[in-house]
């Protein structure tokens, strides 16, 4: 399931979208219509998030990666692994090594620097409900996904936003 998020200007253009989504075969009970006015975005279940789980892991797979380079050319130690019967030394065992810490750092870093970059689309939806339109969410499985979609934009949504339905 999708969940269709439409910007409507007017409250009339909402209600003929919400009318030819019905006779596409939507559910009325997937079909929500937010007020023109709404006090806050927390009232319709939207809220601030940020990238700092992006930033992290991508933060943690670079520091690990450059680490463990910079941990080759610079490494000497040893270390015995039983399990395989060898001995691993010298730049093996630093890189290892400097991979560990590197991907610690890297997500310390990374999860800050991603924390101060906020969703795209909360900041979207709050400028509307500033501007006073009406918002038209829609549940609705693959396979009308690109029907309601065009229904939405023929009559004259103008922000349509698709996200995963949540579980």
């Amino acid at each position: 399931m999708f969940v269709l998020t439409a910007f409507f200007t007017g409250h009339a253009q909402a209600e003929s979208a919400t009318s030819a989504l019905a006779a596409l075969g939507v559910p009325p009970e997937d079909i929500s219509v937010f007020p023109r006015r709404v006090a806050h975005a927390r009232d319709i279940g939207v809220r601030a998030t940020n990238k700092a789980f992006v930033g992290a892991s991508a933060g943690a797979v670079l520091g690990s990666a450059l680490a463990a380079v910079i941990g080759s050319i610079a490494g000497a130690g040893a270390l015995v692994v039983p399990a395989f019967e060898s001995v691993m030394t010298g730049s093996v065992v630093a890189a290892f090594a400097f991979a560990g810490a590197g991907g610690g750092l890297g997500l310390l870093v990374g999860s800050i620097i991603g924390a101060r970059f906020r969703e795209l689309e909360v900041r979207i939806f709050a400028d509307a409900f500033r501007t006073g339109g009406v918002l038209v969410a829609v549940r609705c499985p693959p396979t009308i996904m690109a029907a309601a979609t065009r229904v939405l934009e023929v009559r004259g949504a103008s922000l349509v936003y698709k996200s995963n339905a949540p579980r």
